[in-house]
């Protein structure tokens, strides 16, 4: 024989005409080869709710309103800060402590201007009645040596202005410690 089913179910009636019958009675199997398209259309005939990765993929990229799309390498080096700072001795506990709150927005007036100020940390913790905020800063620190480590750091945060935001972070949100 071809190697087709019906070509089989042909030679088959010769032998046992009641088996073809049941066969026959039986809708044909899918197609297992053939292009991606082909295949597809195949089991969606059987069942038309299912949904491929691809088309999850396709319908994810076409509507990427809020989404920042990282690449391979971008999210490996996330992961790998990530686990440094959660496997780090001060970091790690304060990353995965019980008490800890995430992004919460405190609002309130400043008195000199009258504006409304809004102030949101990254982390913050109560530590038996001490309120602790943390926020990650940005700041350019290239070919530091060790020992000119934490001047440079200091001449960063003024010049951000990082310790007048710490302030208004502390008095904002009640924290006591930045």
């Amino acid at each position: 024989t071809s190697g087709s089913r019906d070509a089989l179910l042909e030679q088959l009636a010769i032998i046992n005409p009641d088996l073809v019958a049941q066969e026959a009675q039986k809708s044909s199997p899918l197609k297992v080869s053939g292009t991606k398209a082909d295949l597809i259309q195949a089991v969606k005939s059987v069942n038309p709710a299912v949904v491929f990765a691809d088309e999850l993929l396709d319908a994810w990229r076409e509507n990427t309103e809020g989404k920042v799309l990282v690449t391979r390498q971008q999210l490996s080096t996330a992961l790998n800060i990530q686990k440094a700072l959660l496997e780090h001795p001060t970091a790690g506990k304060l990353l995965t402590h019980p008490s800890r709150a995430v992004e919460v927005s405190y609002f309130g007036i400043d008195e000199e201007t009258g504006l409304e100020v809004r102030v949101r940390p990254d982390l913050e913790l109560d530590m038996g009645g001490l309120r602790i905020g943390a926020d990650l800063k940005t700041i350019s620190m290239w070919n530091i040596k060790q020992e000119g480590l934490r001047a440079k750091l200091h001449r960063e945060i003024i010049d951000r202005d990082y310790h007048l935001s710490a302030a208004m972070y502390c008095e904002t949100a009640a924290l006591d410690q930045f």
